[in-house]
């Protein structure tokens, strides 16, 4: 039957481990930006946070800010504008 399908459908093709997954790869210390464009930096970003649940605020944007290439991480801490 349908549901049947759709369950083992998932079972086979889906990890069952995402959320921990997702976390364990935004806190290592090897989530880089690397080659990647800033925008594909930024969707694979997205992705791990949403996957992994977890929550906005200032610890995210250090995670974010800690993988970004060198010379970009740099640069922000540069800005001065919009900052309280």
């Amino acid at each position: 039957d349908w549901d049947h399908f759709v369950s083992a459908f998932g079972d086979e093709f889906y990890d069952p481990n995402k959320v921990a997954n997702a976390l364990l790869a935004l806190e290592s210390s090897e989530y880089f930006q690397n080659g990647r464009s800033i925008d594909q930096y930024i969707d694979s970003f997205k992705v791990l946070w949403y996957k992994s649940k977890y929550p906005d605020g200032h610890h995210l944007v250090m995670k974010f800010c800690r993988g970004l290439n060198l010379r970009l991480n740099r640069r922000l801490g540069t800005i001065t504008t919009g900052h309280p």
